[in-house]
């Protein structure tokens, strides 16, 4: 891919801090599936229940809050 796809990417997607929006939404639903780990006492096994309840969370905190993480 060409530097101005890749530069096209960005803008088509947006961009914080020079890192792709999908990069920072990947790094919170990674972080909060590893909270919800941790909640459940480590448990190993789940950890498909978790991603995706972590990613429910984190998609439902920003639509209710657009300008950034609650957590």
């Amino acid at each position: 891919m060409s530097r101005r796809e890749k530069n096209g990417e960005a803008r088509k997607h947006g961009s914080v801090n020079g890192r792709p929006l999908t990069e920072q939404l990947f790094e919170r639903i990674s972080r909060r599936a590893y909270e919800l780990y941790q909640l459940r006492g480590e448990a190993h096994g789940h950890d498909a229940e978790d991603w995706f309840e972590a990613e429910r969370q984190v998609r439902e905190d920003i639509a209710g809050n657009p300008e950034g993480p609650a957590r």
